[in-house]
């Protein structure tokens, strides 16, 4: 099933994108030759099961990995031959990292922890921002509390405004949900679609739960190392079906 708007801009292009790890017996293709686009405003949801490599494509759209074959395009910017440096400079400046262990510092507090991203790329902070995206994911009175003194519904608020604050091209998030009960997940995955639909941001999270369907507008289901489906508006009923 496949019905994308082709009239959205892509933001995250992948062209020819094969990832192998190992050599020999030991040898693993995590990705198969993988063309795709990811397009800007959109909240896209990668799924499929234990192995199947859609972690890997993730970590690949972030740089975090490198591909063994094909070209990767985030933002305008071809990532693939880029320096450690250069990744690394275009990691903070245009890329939000969500994760399911949250990765906050523990010895600072959560107005620190949202704004180290910015301190680490020596960008200015927008005041009148950084206040809206804490007001809207109710952190306002958490401000000078550690991560310690917050539930985990709560650091992974921090952990989506730590990812807002400096205004990335794209959000990937891997798992965010994966440590939290059903209630506070269902709060994350609003927060996201609220950052879709209200800040204009994109969004590109593996998940393993279909339900997430439900909250994201496209569904890009790996196997295999290859894209076994491409769907918009998909139920979860039928991400269950290729799953």
């Amino acid at each position: 099933m496949e019905n994308i708007n082709n009239s959205l801009q892509p933001i995250v292009e992948l062209d020819g994108v094969s990832k192998t790890y190992g050599h020999g017996d030991t040898r693993v293709r995590a990705l198969k030759n993988i063309n795709v686009s990811l397009y800007k405003g959109q909240f896209t949801s990668i799924m499929g099961p234990s192995g199947s490599g859609k972690s890997t494509m993730l970590h690949v759209i972030a740089g975090l990995d490198n591909p063994t074959r094909g070209t990767i395009t985030v933002d305008g910017v071809d990532i693939t031959h880029l320096k450690d440096k250069q990744l690394t400079e275009l990691r903070r400046s245009r890329i939000g990292f969500i994760f399911q262990s949250f990765n906050l510092v523990p010895t600072i507090n959560v107005l620190d922890n949202i704004m180290l991203p910015t301190q680490l790329s020596g960008t200015k902070v927008d005041m009148q921002w950084l206040k809206k995206v804490v007001d809207s994911l109710g952190l306002t009175t958490r401000l000078k509390h550690r991560p310690s003194e917050l539930s985990g519904g709560q650091q992974q608020r921090v952990a989506v405004a730590r990812a807002l604050v400096s205004r990335p091209a794209i959000i990937v998030a891997d798992e965010p949900t994966g440590n939290l009960d059903s209630k506070t997940s269902d709060e994350v995955l609003a927060i996201l679609r609220q950052a879709v639909d209200e800040f204009g941001q994109t969004v590109i999270m593996v998940t393993h739960n279909p339900s997430v369907a439900k909250v994201s507008d496209r569904v890009v289901v790996v196997a295999d190392g290859t894209i076994k489906a491409d769907m918009v508006g998909a139920t979860p009923e039928q991400v269950i079906a290729l799953l």
